[in-house]
């Protein structure tokens, strides 16, 4: 798992505070041009991508979207996130593996990463 910064409108020092404040423990991506974006077809940040192996050679997306239902549309938010889209993907890759499980997308709402 990785975090993948995206606005070259930060600096590495900002992205590491960035990263401090929120505790990230996961590796870091900078995708400035942004290529790994493109590939993976996202639009804002943040948004999820969750792809699995299917053997040595092949990977297949399973998920694209928000992490959690928290912000309902632009301007709109609750106060705490009801459902939690990401973590219902990885949990049920590690109890089923990747056998069971289809790919499915949810519209992440928040800011437009402008590729």
């Amino acid at each position: 798992m990785w975090t993948v910064y995206t606005d070259d409108l930060f600096t590495t020092d900002q992205i590491e505070t960035h990263r401090t404040d929120y505790q990230y423990q996961m590796p870091a991506l900078i995708d400035f041009d942004p290529i790994l974006a493109r590939y993976c077809g996202t639009t804002v940040t943040p948004e999820a991508v969750v792809y699995v192996r299917e053997n040595s050679e092949t990977y297949r997306m399973v998920y694209r979207g928000r992490v959690n239902n928290q912000y309902v549309d632009f301007g709109k938010w609750r106060q705490r996130h009801t459902k939690q889209d990401l973590l219902e993907v990885l949990t049920e890759f590690h109890e089923n593996g990747i056998v069971d499980i289809e790919f499915r997308e949810t519209r992440a709402i928040e800011c437009y990463t402008g590729d």
